[in-house]
């Protein structure tokens, strides 16, 4: 198993490099979004209406398709085009959201803090592949979580590795373990744009910490690709079949 880890992982960051080669402004995108998700959230918390709670996963569906659509150009066909970017909002909308749907019928039915706690636990775990069962595979609502799981019952060990990583990367920079498992595992496919950002945090923190804050976000672009790139490579074979057809 080890040696298909590393061989997979190997083919994984070689196409992550690749992509970013060829398109290095990407490298910025994930602080883009997560800058615009929070200006978003922010701007709809101030209308203050009982609403609001069924306007959020609405706010994260439209900026988030938008973000898909950049992640699938470069899955896809290597390239990211701007050409059609105000129907990219619109384009994974209802994908998104039919997701969004069964978390939040999830988080409804989960209402002391510890069982919370230990749910976003589980689903950060169990369905972490689920943006790329989204805009890799085009499963939606609860075909995406059955397919995550499917995927992630498969490919547990291969997958969960650069996870940990990342949180562990990410919690150091933040200086703050728990709340950044929080973070991530609150929102977890809005945890493709990285932790959240605002332009406030940008003006208002020291340079200590905004250097912090790009380098979480850069890392979380490079991280982002390479999940695609693993995620297609797992997605498509198995770890039989690669050792059978000496794939590596």
């Amino acid at each position: 198993m080890i040696e298909d880890i590393l061989a997979v992982y190997k083919k994984a960051m070689n196409t992550t490099i690749e992509k970013l080669s060829k398109n290095p402004v990407f490298l910025i995108m994930p602080l883009l979004y997560s800058i615009a998700l929070s200006s978003a959230l922010i701007l709809v918390g101030g209308i203050g209406f009982s609403g609001v709670g069924f306007i959020i996963p609405i706010v994260y569906s439209l900026v988030l398709s938008s973000y898909f659509e950049i992640l699938s150009d470069l899955n896809f066909y290597n390239r990211i085009s701007f050409k059609s970017f105000k129907s990219s909002f619109t384009n994974n909308f209802f994908t998104i959201y039919s997701v969004y749907f069964v978390m939040m019928i999830i988080k409804f039915l989960t209402n002391s803090l510890p069982v919370k706690v230990a749910v976003a636990a589980i689903i950060y775990f169990l369905f972490n592949a689920i943006s790329e069962s989204i805009y890799i595979k085009g499963k939606s609502y609860v075909d995406a979580y059955v397919y995550t799981i499917d995927f992630m019952k498969e490919n547990f060990i291969h997958w969960s590795i650069p996870v940990v990583v990342y949180v562990l990367i990410v919690s150091t920079l933040t200086q703050t373990v728990g709340y950044t498992i929080f973070k991530l595992s609150n929102n977890i496919i809005s945890s493709l744009t990285g932790m959240e950002v605002t332009l406030l945090d940008l003006v208002n923190s020291s340079v200590d910490q905004v250097l912090r804050i790009l380098a979480i976000q850069l890392i979380t672009a490079v991280y982002v690709l390479f999940r695609g790139s693993l995620f297609t490579i797992l997605s498509s074979s198995t770890m039989r079949k690669r050792k059978y057809m000496g794939e590596f």
